[in-house]
């Protein structure tokens, strides 16, 4: 029992003793445990002195003045806020992608900011959890101040660098029961058909395996409407094209 818990019930008990409402026997109890409570808390805090086993920073303390504690309790927590890790639970698919040594960039939102807080893959699991069928990833992150200990983050991993990849518009790729296709733009300004295989892709682009070159220009707006051989405008500086929307029909 609490050292206030104690005295509260022993201060109610008083006069009720007093006045005959309870028993001596009753009265006898409460002042025990009150004695007991008070007596314990003396003697712990003569004897026990709590020395943490790392150097850090106090993050949180468990328990309150007068709380019985038994051994194994967690009284404090001590955090070493220059040795942070994220962890991440990821799928069969996913954990293949990952290896030591790769950069994460942390984010307090999906949309990371490239100057964001950096780190690196430490740890991949070998075993998937056997409740969760996760495989756990620990990242280890670089010392800033944005970062606390308890609190939820968002990883960008680069898993996957090909530097001489051919990339279109996820927009820009079709696909019927022959596959994948994108209309390029032919030397005399028709449309196209050319049918791609992809490889990987990111939130905005398909990686190009097979099917087109670097020098091929690919509708990236309107391409909808096109057909084989229509014509196609140019209305725009960059390496795509769009379909004017007359001469698309």
């Amino acid at each position: 029992m609490r050292v206030e818990d104690a005295r509260r019930l022993y201060e109610r008990m008083k006069p009720l003793y007093d006045a005959g409402a309870i028993s001596r026997e009753e009265f006898d109890q409460a002042k025990s445990a009150y004695d007991m409570a008070s007596s314990g808390l003396t003697d712990a805090s003569h004897s026990v002195q709590l020395a943490s086993p790392i150097q850090g920073v106090l993050t949180d303390v468990r328990v309150d003045a007068g709380d019985r504690v038994e051994s194994g309790d967690t009284l404090a927590v001590v955090a070493d806020l220059s040795e942070l890790r994220l962890i991440l639970d990821v799928s069969q698919n996913d954990v293949e992608e990952f290896e030591e040594g790769q950069v994460v960039v942390i984010g307090r939102d999906a949309a990371a900011r490239s100057n964001a807080p950096a780190g690196r893959v430490a740890r991949v699991g070998l075993s998937a959890d056997a409740k969760t069928r996760l495989f756990r990833v620990e990242i280890a992150l670089e010392a800033d101040p944005e970062l606390r200990p308890g609190t939820l983050r968002y990883a960008q991993v680069r898993t996957y660098r090909h530097d001489d990849a051919i990339a279109v518009p996820l927009a820009s790729v079709l696909e019927d029961g022959g596959g994948r296709y994108v209309y390029v733009v032919s030397p005399d300004g028709a449309a196209e058909r050319r049918n791609i295989v992809v490889g990987r892709s990111s939130e905005e682009f398909y990686e190009v395996v097979s099917g087109l070159s670097d020098r091929d220009r690919v509708v990236v707006w309107g391409q909808n409407r096109l057909k084989e051989g229509a014509k196609v405008r140019i209305v725009g500086q960059g390496d795509g094209a769009a379909a004017d929307e007359g001469e698309a029909a």
